[in-house]
């Protein structure tokens, strides 16, 4: 996960945990999230697509492609990261968690701007404890300072289920129920949607009729792979990796 560029510098990990705001600011932090404000949604969505990033969740589907698909649905959007790290023996997205929270919290409001959500989660499981610590502080320290603008962003705690990893099963929890994945994915159904239920029979209101919300959900890691990306360019990106798949 934590990768060196032709500098040599590594870019995804810092050294040492980020402690503040101003630690996170002093190394650069922000200013993946001030490009993409300047760039505007559509121009964001070409940079993720021209860098080539692909989703750091485990099937490696191309990031710009998924965010492309919310942001051109109809229906009122949503953005999630997915920190339900359940992997057996890994501990990746909780290293990230807890050394870079800013830079995942930045990333998901890279991410909302690009899909036209003013509503995005963090979800992760109650037992990452110094995860949850973690990315509040960062919420909380960028909300006070104005840089998640007008992006309302929600932390949500999750059950230990394998399945609450699954990005469909995610929502479910999101909307208080069992994590257990529906029928169509995220960018076609969505958080609140009326289009589809899940395993249960449920005629309870949760949406206006029909509604279908695109709501793109990415891993921890391919968001702060994005707030890089979105800092430092495509071109800087691809010179990393392989053609295939850059900085993997």
């Amino acid at each position: 996960m934590a990768e060196a560029g032709p500098s040599g510098i590594t870019y995804l990990l810092p050294e040492r945990p980020v402690e503040n705001l101003d630690e996170f600011l002093a190394a650069g932090g922000g200013e993946g999230l001030a490009a993409a404000r300047k760039l505007g949604p559509q121009a964001v969505v070409d940079e993720i697509v021209a860098s080539g990033l692909r989703g750091r969740g485990g099937a490696g589907f191309p990031a710009g492609v998924k965010w492309r698909s919310v942001a051109v649905g109809g229906g009122r959007h949503y953005a999630v990261a997915n920190g339900a790290e359940g992997e057996p023996a890994t501990f990746k997205d909780r290293t990230l968690m807890r050394r870079d929270p800013y830079r995942v919290v930045e990333g998901l409001a890279i991410a909302a701007l690009a899909v036209g959500a003013t509503d995005a989660f963090l979800a992760t499981k109650r037992s990452f404890v110094p995860e949850l610590a973690a990315v509040r502080r960062a919420a909380l320290e960028m909300g006070a300072a104005g840089m998640l603008g007008e992006i309302n962003l929600s932390i949500v705690e999750g059950p230990e289920e394998y399945l609450f990893g699954e990005e469909k099963a995610l929502l479910e929890v999101i909307e208080g129920r069992d994590p257990l994945p529906t029928l169509l994915p995220p960018w076609q159904r969505g958080l609140f949607a009326t289009v589809q239920l899940g395993w249960e029979a449920d005629v309870s209101p949760r949406g206006p009729s029909g509604q279908s919300n695109p709501t793109l959900v990415n891993n921890v890691e391919t968001l702060a792979s994005a707030a890089h990306i979105l800092a430092r360019g495509a071109t800087w990106f691809r010179s990393m990796g392989t053609v295939d798949s850059p900085a993997q």
